[in-house]
């Protein structure tokens, strides 16, 4: 009989939606937006993001990642 709890391993996500992404924010790096001013820096093109099915917003982990590390409260939020 084969083991198949060992087979499967979820695939990494490489991808975070625009609620997962600000709470990511807060939790990676105690860095809290407002979901207005997260869709303003989106729509700026300060934020990383893609445009996936129908239209939805998608913020690439690494790149959200790196953009986080280089801006703090003080600066782009």
């Amino acid at each position: 009989m084969i083991n198949t709890t060992t087979l499967f391993t979820p695939p990494e996500k490489k991808y975070l939606s625009v609620d997962g992404a600000r709470q990511y924010a807060d939790d990676f790096a105690s860095f809290s937006l407002s979901k207005s001013r997260f869709y303003t820096l989106i729509g700026e093109g300060k934020i990383p993001h893609i445009k996936g099915p129908g239209g939805r917003l998608l913020i690439p982990i690494a790149e959200f990642r790196a953009w986080l590390v280089g801006n703090d409260a003080n600066g782009e939020a």
